[in-house]
């Protein structure tokens, strides 16, 4: 299980390989499945919050694509945010933290590329 914790702390996001993506509080020991495991075959990276805790970011290797994808807490239809469609180009390190706007990344299987996107549209 890989785990991301909120930065107050309170709020943790984790893939579990049983259940799939899940949310969950360390306040009341709440625990929801956002994504279940059979929507994540594909997912090569550890999930993170989106810096407004709106989200869950994580990374996919799809038929020779790598993808970072983002998926709503509330629920809803996730979002492609980045796409490479190079089979060069894996995702399979899946290191990523959001700040500010902009979402940097590793991309690479051995020795990793760091990448940085400006994230357009309302979130």
């Amino acid at each position: 299980m890989s785990i991301d914790f909120s930065i107050n702390g309170r709020e943790f996001v984790a893939y579990d390989t049983a259940r799939g993506l899940v949310v969950g509080s360390t306040v009341d020991n709440r625990l929801r499945t956002l994504v279940p495991r059979s929507g994540l075959e594909d997912a090569t990276g550890n999930p993170i919050w989106a810096e407004d805790r709106r989200s869950v970011l994580i990374a996919f290797q799809h038929a020779g694509e790598s993808q970072i994808r983002e998926f709503p807490v509330a629920g809803g239809t996730p979002r492609e945010l980045v796409r490479f469609d190079g089979p060069v180009q894996r995702s399979g390190k899946g290191v990523m933290v959001e700040r500010g706007g902009q979402l940097y990344f590793t991309l690479g299987e051995n020795e990793s590329d760091l990448w940085v996107v400006e994230l357009e549209g309302t979130r």
